[in-house]
């Protein structure tokens, strides 16, 4: 009845493209292509001045092309045309970007993709485009497939973490594609995630991002309030600035310390680049207590951290806790990969210098646990303590999250 009302009014008023287009819409409904794309065809056609129309039918036709069997290159210039129609709307560019994908051309998905993402998000439209974060999602799994990088693994998890995702579909494909291909490797705070930072500090607004590969940095400015002037004692340092968890505290708050590294090459960087002290040395073979003697630090530092692999708990059992006291500790324990023997007496021997463990199994997702982190009484915030006594995904702990999943 509503198809031959339609079929009515286009004999009754064949050049009017509202009616045509209504038409074609029907015949769409009823998975009659070919009648469909007669109507889609010629509403495009005749249309001169209503340019979102024109679009639209252009956008309907190429998506029946592309329904039929070995049509792709009709499919895909028809969609050009509609690109070339409204060159500043995303549809079109969504479904080029998805059908790219649908036949495992990275490359060109990520140009379009990549386009549509610069325009302003429109989704007025009736032709079954999911919107901006559609094209997120494609633009992500692109960068992924393309390069293989880090970029599209955090596209990934910004739309987890950080977007509020309407469509249950797109929330499964994002939570399915990022426990394929796991977690960006490093996790950072940049100044637009200021509202979602549960511990903010004095000086929190200088901070535009932080070096440490998951918040380690920024934990230590908490606890202490963005404190200035600090002091830091780094065994297993790394590189001067990536992964580093002193740079931000140096850089920005004026810290200074002692860093040691095994890594020649690393230390000759770390000189050239920072102003702390980098020695290069075994660290579990050192004598701290001349060291920090020789060194004049005063008997309570700010920041112990512990990142030396195999070497982290001979390390640490050779701290002079007698001697010297800290604000906050990091230890790195690799509990994932190595077991639990190291972390077990790591945190007996902390326990017994007095240290509350604030944050305990520290992970760079939501199963991989690497990392405690302690605090000395004077400065152990209940707020900052979780009740998850399995492990603490980095995200989770120290920011809040848009996920609904």
């Amino acid at each position: 009845m509503v198809l031959q009302e339609l079929l009515n009014e286009v004999v009754l008023d064949t050049h009017n493209t509202q009616k045509m287009f209504a038409l074609a819409k029907e015949y769409d409904r009823l998975e009659q292509g070919a009648a469909a794309a007669t109507f889609y065809l010629r509403a495009a056609d005749y249309e001169y001045e209503d340019k979102e129309l024109q679009y639209k039918s252009l956008i309907q036709l190429s998506k029946i092309y592309y329904r039929a069997k070995g049509r792709w290159q009709s499919a895909r210039s028809i969609m050009e045309n509609a690109v070339g129609v409204l060159p500043q709307r995303p549809e079109a560019y969504y479904f080029l970007a998805k059908w790219h994908q649908d036949m495992d051309q990275w490359r060109p998905s990520l140009m379009y993709s990549g386009i549509g993402l610069s325009l302003k998000d429109q989704n007025d439209l009736d032709v079954d485009y999911p919107g901006m974060h559609g094209i997120k999602y494609l633009n992500a799994l692109a960068l992924w497939k393309d390069n293989g990088k880090d970029q599209g693994k955090q596209a990934l998890f910004n739309l987890k973490y950080k977007d509020i995702i309407s469509d249950k579909d797109l929330k499964t494909k994002v939570n399915s594609t990022l426990d394929t291909i796991g977690y960006p490797s490093s996790l950072k705070y940049n100044r637009e995630d200021k509202s979602l930072y549960k511990f903010p500090f004095k000086g929190l607004g200088k901070v535009t991002e932080n070096y440490a590969r998951h918040f380690q940095d920024m934990f230590v400015l908490s606890v202490l309030d963005g404190k200035e002037r600090g002091s830091f004692i780094e065994l297993g340092s790394g590189e001067p600035f990536t992964w580093n968890a002193t740079a931000l505290l140096e850089k920005t708050f004026g810290w200074k310390g002692i860093s040691v590294d095994i890594n020649e090459k690393t230390c000759y960087k770390h000189a050239q680049t920072r102003n702390s002290t980098i020695i290069t040395g075994n660290a579990e073979e050192i004598d701290y207590e001349a060291l920090l003697k020789s060194h004049c630090m005063e008997e309570h530092i700010d920041f112990l951290r512990i990142n030396c692999e195999e070497a982290s708990l001979k390390t640490l059992l050779k701290i002079p806790f007698n001697r010297y006291e800290f604000s906050v500790i990091q230890f790195q324990h690799n509990s994932c990969w190595w077991g639990e023997e190291i972390k077990t007496v790591a945190r007996e021997h902390l326990e017994k210098a007095g240290y509350i463990l604030c944050a305990n199994d520290i992970a760079l997702d939501d199963k991989q646990t690497y990392e405690d982190w302690w605090v000395h009484p004077s400065y152990f915030k209940k707020h900052m303590k979780t009740s998850n006594e399995e492990s603490n995904f980095v995200w989770d702990y120290m920011m809040h999250g848009f996920m609904e999943m």
